[in-house]
């Protein structure tokens, strides 16, 4: 496995992102290639670079060329993969503007938020933080807001900050809830797993709960 443009991280460091392996003799790397989890390692790349900053990083389409070999008088593949990466500025984080939220105040939306201002910016806290603040309103039964996002980038700083636009729902209340394929257990056995009930506000964390609770009653595969 060959690397090109990877000037932020050594090709041990890449490598060991990876479950696609070097062969290594007497047997400690078998080197074995598997296509889709070759195609993950990429994505792992990706994840690791934008989760260290690297928003804007580029990993090309990789080269893998297929050679035949003799060994022991026996006919092997070997493969050869060039992956090429172009790395790009590495940000910090500037911050969220929220527009659009009158139900919940800025503070009440962001105050158990993950990033902070001036940390290196991370791909997947700002996604978890983002779920975050879409669940505030999935808990209180404003199941149908929605949050459009808008990035800003400062070049001159190598700051990245984003605006999320907010436009929010009613509340959505539970009309009925209903079990179906269960043929052996009886509806008021599966009842008692749920902590959701008509005529209540929505509530997606008793939602999670309740198939979590119907999962532990041990009936299921």
């Amino acid at each position: 496995i060959v690397f090109q443009g990877n000037n932020k991280y050594s090709d041990f460091t890449l490598k060991n992102k990876m479950k696609t392996k070097e062969r290594k003799y007497l047997g400690l790397q078998k080197g074995t290639f598997v296509e889709s989890e070759f195609y993950q390692d990429i994505e792992d790349l990706y994840k690791h670079y934008r989760d260290q900053g690297f928003y804007f990083v580029e990993i090309k389409e990789p080269e893998i060329n297929r050679y035949e070999i003799e060994e022991e008088k026996t006919k092997r593949e070997i493969i050869r993969i060039k992956i090429q990466i172009k790395e790009g500025k590495q940000y910090r984080f500037d911050g969220l503007v929220l527009e659009g939220n009158k139900i919940f105040t800025n503070d009440d939306l962001t105050y158990n938020l993950k990033l902070r201002k001036g940390n290196i910016f991370s791909y997947s806290k700002y996604q978890e933080d983002k779920f975050a603040i879409q669940k505030r309103y999935n808990d209180h039964g404003y199941v149908q807001t929605v949050i459009e996002e808008e990035p800003s980038i400062d070049e001159k700083n190598n700051l990245i900050s984003f605006k999320l636009k907010i436009t929010e729902s009613k509340q959505s209340y539970i009309e009925s809830v209903y079990f179906k394929g269960n043929t052996k257990t009886k509806n008021y056995v599966l009842q008692r797993a749920v902590y959701t009930e008509v005529g209540q506000i929505f509530d997606y964390s008793k939602l999670v709960s309740s198939v979590y609770g119907l999962m532990n009653l041990g009936f299921f595969s």
